[in-house]
């Protein structure tokens, strides 16, 4: 399905004005916009990466997962979101998923210090 141009700019413009908001401490309303992002453009994978940011920061770690989740089926190469998604599944004890998404965040971005130290850390309580 294609969308506009027209649509793909309001999505651009209520992803950036979401993450504004966001950055200011306006969470809620900017996480409005972000849901609104994504119902015009429903395959950017920053929008669906910022979701689970904010949920994640709510303490739905299931629903974090799940954005995340969409982002890196949306764009593979997504080192952040693979390694959020690590985090997170780590975070509900899916241990054997984390190490490999943080794997993955490593392999495509090598210097990810939080990445390392997650992987570090699920390797760490491995050998215990």
């Amino acid at each position: 399905m294609k969308r506009s141009r027209h649509a793909d700019r309001r999505s651009g413009s209520h992803f950036l004005l979401g993450s504004l908001l966001i950055d200011r401490g306006q969470v809620d309303e900017g996480y409005d916009h972000l849901l609104i992002a994504e119902r015009l453009e429903p395959d950017r994978a920053a929008t669906r990466y910022t979701i689970g940011m904010v949920l994640e920061r709510r303490g739905k770690t299931s629903e974090a997962i799940r954005a995340y989740s969409e982002a890196v089926r949306i764009k593979p190469d997504y080192a952040d979101a693979h390694r959020d998604l690590g985090l997170a599944l780590a975070r509900v004890g899916r241990l054997d998923e984390a190490r490999r998404e943080l794997s993955t965040a490593l392999a495509l971005s090598p210097e990810d210090a939080r990445a390392r130290q997650g992987l570090d850390e699920l390797r760490q309580d491995t050998v215990r």
